[in-house]
């Protein structure tokens, strides 16, 4: 068995030799480079190849190895605070929570949606990261937190005008209507769909 040590150094070494014998065309296994650097404790390697690796994945469907790759990229950009911006912290965890509410993940792409919120700054990004951590709620059954999370959402798009958040005001109403009828109220569900 390999001392910790040995082994990132082992999987540095293996990530700069790939690197090195791809050259320009390393991100044509960015997967195995963002493996290598990842447990080598490289990341800003990491954070590079993680986050090509997600995106090929998701570019093919294969949602559970982007869900992985994007952990990651988020986890290396974590660490690299002074150099990763919060706007791409945020479009990171963002996308993360999207591709696990895809994959029925509900309780984990919340997680990942309040990370996203946390890294914003404009009411209109915390407006739509509430309206999907209410859509994933609403999946998961939990009606009564997904129409507290939708008012949450309305109150941060109330600082925002309508040209910028009318069709986010749009999709919330639609989905408060969707969990009242659900929860089997349907002359509310009417009311708000009217609005």
């Amino acid at each position: 068995r390999l001392a910790n040590g040995r082994r990132r150094e082992l999987h540095e070494r293996a990530g700069q030799v790939l690197e090195r014998q791809a050259g320009a065309r390393a991100t044509e296994i960015a997967g195995l480079l963002a493996l290598h650097f990842v447990n080598a404790g490289d990341n800003r390697a990491a954070w590079r190849y993680a986050r090509t690796a997600a995106e090929r994945a998701l570019g093919v469907y294969a949602n559970v190895e982007a869900a992985t790759f994007f952990e990651q990229a988020l986890a290396a950009g974590r660490e690299l605070s002074g150099e990763v911006g919060q706007a791409d912290l945020l479009t990171l965890a963002e996308t993360l929570g999207d591709v696990r509410t895809h994959l029925g993940e509900f309780a984990r792409a919340v997680t990942d949606y309040g990370l996203a919120r946390n890294w914003s700054s404009e009411p209109i990004d915390k407006a739509r990261m509430q309206y999907k951590v209410a859509v994933a709620t609403d999946r998961e059954g939990d009606y009564p937190k997904a129409l507290r999370t939708l008012a949450s959402a309305e109150r941060y798009l109330a600082k925002v005008s309508a040209v910028v958040g009318g069709r986010l005001k749009a999709e919330i109403l639609s989905l408060y209507g969707m969990v009242r009828f659900r929860q089997s109220r349907g002359k509310d569900a009417v009311r708000l769909l009217n609005r």
